[in-house]
């Protein structure tokens, strides 16, 4: 019997090297709003348009913008006044055009406090005065001197006997007498509005106009509550908590979302 042929020795494969591990190249970080980059001319109508009316979707649809609703409009509106670069030219011709009108922070809060604190009697008054009988002899109807003389010559005119009552002289800016028997010393109220042409600097601020109303003729000012209420928030005395209404449709809440999500990349 033939022997069978000794086996060649099997060469050991070499351990396979761990396959090096892929590292993630990082991302450069997106630089936004950089300030060598102008605003677009779409962005600068955009930013004259706010400063007008202060209605950010009305001034992105005026500027030129073609958004497919007013949704759309609001959502993008809202997030050109976050960038940097366009709220930092709002807030510069905002103050050009204040430094351009000679307005202050300082006269508008002078404005607000003239209104939360003038005395509001410069402009109308409810004053009390005497009654017809309060000074007439013995109480009885008292007339002016210039009613004195008409019913005087009336009386001769007739061929009657004038008859004096209670004399003349009649002032209505006098107080009431308190034993008066005709208004027990109450008097008379009237209202004594201002002339306009005359108000001091502090009631022209808070002068709101006159009008027609349904008893005469009525004055109107501005609140003095809301007056109150600027001064404390120049001043910082309390801090507001706003309630914001979301009117904007699911979709373009979402779609909001995703770009403050990817702002924060």
């Amino acid at each position: 019997m033939k022997k069978a042929a000794p086996k060649k020795p099997v060469a050991k494969k070499a351990a396979a090297k761990p396959a090096a591990k892929k590292v993630a190249a990082k991302r450069a970080p997106v630089k936004r709003d950089l300030d060598d980059t102008p605003l677009t001319p779409l962005q600068l109508r955009f930013v004259a348009e706010y400063i007008v009316t202060l209605n950010a979707t009305g001034a992105y649809k005026k500027a030129g913008f073609t958004p497919k609703n007013d949704n759309v409009a609001g959502v993008e509106a809202y997030r050109l006044l976050r960038k940097p670069k366009v709220a930092a030219e709002i807030q510069k011709a905002m103050y050009k055009r204040a430094e351009k009108v000679g307005i202050s922070a300082e006269k508008v809060l002078q404005e607000f406090w003239n209104i939360a604190t003038v005395d509001r009697n410069e402009l109308i008054q409810h004053r009390v005065g005497c009654c017809r009988h309060c000074y007439g002899f013995d109480h009885d109807y008292q007339r002016t001197d210039a009613e004195w003389a008409r019913d005087q010559k009336l009386a001769e005119k007739d061929g009657e006997d004038f008859k004096t009552m209670g004399g003349t002289g009649f002032d209505p800016r006098k107080p009431p007498v308190e034993d008066c028997p005709e208004c027990f010393g109450d008097g008379i109220g009237r209202i004594v509005m201002a002339d306009t042409r005359n108000l001091s600097p502090e009631a022209k601020s808070v002068f709101a106009g006159l009008k027609h109303g349904k008893h005469g003729i009525e004055m109107a000012f501005h609140s003095k509550d809301n007056a109150l209420l600027m001064v404390g928030r120049h001043l910082k005395l309390f801090t507001d908590v706003l309630e914001v209404k979301d009117t904007t449709s699911i979709s373009g809440r979402m779609k909001a979302a995703r770009e403050r999500a990817r702002e924060k990349k």
